[in-house]
């Protein structure tokens, strides 16, 4: 039993060690561990102002002395907080749940501007979340968080064509191309008075 516990202690430290040597200052890195673990502890309570503060943090001292890539993980972990954010508080898959449960109608398009009014006046993470990962996009070099970089900017953008498509639905930009093309034919139409020659 002795031999176990002395085998796993040896195996947290060997781990620890691994982690530590992405770093070039090891009190950034017990700093770093700290607010990241202070980070959780918010996420788990729900305090997101105080998450995404911890993971910004977390993200200024591995800027300051480890890697881009940590830096990058910790940023995408403080958009995603936002993103939970604005699920939560939009009730965003309940609500794209049912708006996709329903056919085609005047009523499926009253709920989608409903659901659409409600996502628009939470935008406000979503807008944060954006530029966070810009910046940890930035900072990707080909590993780390890339495609989880890339997942959370798609859904903003998804719920950002969302809210375009529902407030110019395709109907009204087809009307307005058909009218444009009426009035471009009626322009053609018009005789040209021809000049005469004296």
């Amino acid at each position: 039993m002795k031999r176990m516990v002395m085998v796993l202690m040896a195996l947290a430290f060997a781990v620890s060690m691994v982690q530590a040597a992405s770093w070039t200052v090891y009190e950034d890195y017990t700093a770093y561990k700290a607010v990241k673990e202070a980070a959780s502890k918010a996420s788990d309570e729900g305090n997101t102002t105080v998450s995404v503060a911890k993971y910004k943090e977390a993200a200024a001292l591995a800027a300051k002395s480890a890697t881009k890539e940590i830096q990058a993980w910790q940023l995408n972990s403080a958009a995603y907080e936002l993103i939970k954010a604005f699920k939560k508080t939009t009730d965003y898959s309940a609500k794209i749940e049912q708006l996709s449960g329903m056919t085609a109608s005047k009523e499926k398009f009253a709920t989608q501007k409903e659901i659409a009014a409600n996502l628009e006046a939470n935008i406000a993470p979503l807008t944060e979340a954006k530029a966070i990962l810009e910046e940890a996009k930035a900072l990707e070099g080909g590993e780390g968080p890339a495609e989880k970089i890339a997942s959370n900017l798609d859904f903003i953008s998804w719920v950002n064509q969302f809210l375009e498509d529902t407030k110019n639905p395709v109907e009204k930009k087809v009307e307005a191309a058909v009218n444009a093309g009426k009035e471009a034919v009626k322009d053609a139409e018009k005789p040209v008075e021809a000049t005469k020659a004296k």
